[in-house]
């Protein structure tokens, strides 16, 4: 899928999840969900070919939110990145990680988080609030990735009528597209929403 322009013209605000559709599955269950064997539906591949295939050789990424430890293991086998570091809430996350592979639990609400070529994160940003993602999410993850943020989410509602306990719902006609320099939708109808945004690297260097 080639990259697009984010569309020109006023950009709505982010659309609010309304708290009775919101869920919250408790962190006994991703918990589970991360230290469980991972079956591969082939999104990992989907987004070495898409996106981490954009990165130059050697670079360093940060996967904010990194989940299954399926997820960065196929990430250090299938690129040539030079470093991966993974990010997670739960130390569940860190179970199974190749050994040249860094883990950081931690929440990067809160928790300082290295400097890095790139920040990567599939389907976490859509878990927080409006204010949260535009006022600390995606300042902190541009203030600390040299050359580029990607955010991978749910496009708007598309079917994910299951997954509730998504605060927000997010297109490439509202204000985070606004500040994304480029933009693509996955999959076959377009499911997953990619966005671009450029680094700025002011942190301590990781």
């Amino acid at each position: 899928m080639e990259w697009l322009d984010i569309p020109e013209g006023h950009k709505h605000p982010i659309e609010s999840v309304t708290e009775s559709d919101t869920f919250w599955h408790g962190d006994e269950g991703y918990k589970r969900r991360y230290a469980a064997p991972f079956v591969d539906r082939g999104k990992d591949d989907r987004y070495v070919s898409e996106i981490l295939s954009e990165f130059p050789d050697d670079s360093s990424l940060l996967v904010v939110g990194a989940g299954h430890s399926f997820h960065c293991n196929k990430f250090n086998e299938c690129s040539n990145l030079s470093r991966i570091t993974a990010l997670d809430l739960y130390e569940e996350a860190g179970q199974g990680l190749d050994s040249d592979i860094s883990f950081i639990q931690g929440d990067l609400m809160v928790d300082e988080i290295p400097t890095v070529d790139y920040i990567f994160s599939s389907h976490t940003v859509e878990h927080f609030t409006r204010d949260i993602i535009m006022n600390v999410v995606l300042p902190k993850c541009i203030y600390h990735a040299r050359e580029a943020v990607v955010f991978v989410v749910p496009y708007g509602s598309i079917a994910w009528a299951d997954e509730r306990e998504h605060k927000v719902r997010l297109t490439e006609n509202d204000e985070l597209a606004a500040k994304a320099e480029k933009y693509k939708r996955l999959l076959p109808e377009g499911q997953e929403l990619v966005l671009w945004f450029k680094g700025q690297g002011r942190g301590q260097q990781g």
